[in-house]
């Protein structure tokens, strides 16, 4: 092999190197908070339209809501009792499929609705392995919860950066 296949394989292997390192490190620091990014944004979103619509219409419209946004609402009236508001939002979750370790409302985020507020929050689980990002609205008395599970991705993330490790290797013992 002459010296310029030597340096043609050197710049290929020092491209493919950089390529690697930049696709580990943009998996591994930027992806996760891009796809909460991206996240936030669409059920915000979600929430201002819902926010527009009128009470009635949005009760009869929650299963299409459900599906086209890929999101669970739940409703409840509001009252003044945390513990019994908290019970009952967990239980109208758990009845659509979401059970979660942790959820609470607290009495700050019941006074900023009263005040007709969004109310943003993500609960991590960190045993369930996800996150379950929501926003509260109210209208008239009834408290909308617009919730949307999203799943940790560090493991998977892991096993891709893993894997383009071992396509490096392998690519290197080719040359």
């Amino acid at each position: 092999m002459n010296k310029l296949n030597k340096k043609l394989i050197a710049r290929i292997l020092l491209v493919f190197s950089v390529v690697v390192i930049f696709s580990f490190v943009m998996n591994t620091f930027f992806l996760p908070k891009y796809l909460l990014y991206q996240k936030k944004q669409s059920l915000s979103a979600l929430t201002e339209q819902i926010e527009m619509m009128d009470t009635k219409q949005l009760l009869q419209d929650v299963e299409v809501l459900e599906n086209e946004h890929s999101v669970t609402i739940v409703y409840t009236t509001l009252t003044d009792n945390v513990d019994n508001l908290n019970e009952l939002i967990k239980d109208s979750l758990g009845r659509k499929g979401i059970t979660l370790s942790k959820f609470w409302i607290t009495d700050e985020s019941i006074e900023k609705l009263n005040e007709n507020k969004i109310v943003r929050k993500i609960y991590n689980q960190e045993k369930l392995k996800s996150s379950f990002l929501v926003s509260f609205l109210k209208k008239d008395n009834q408290i909308f919860v617009i919730g949307e599970s999203i799943s940790h991705s560090t493991e998977t993330l892991r096993i891709v950066n893993q894997f383009n490790i071992y396509i490096f290797m392998l690519e290197s013992c080719c040359y």
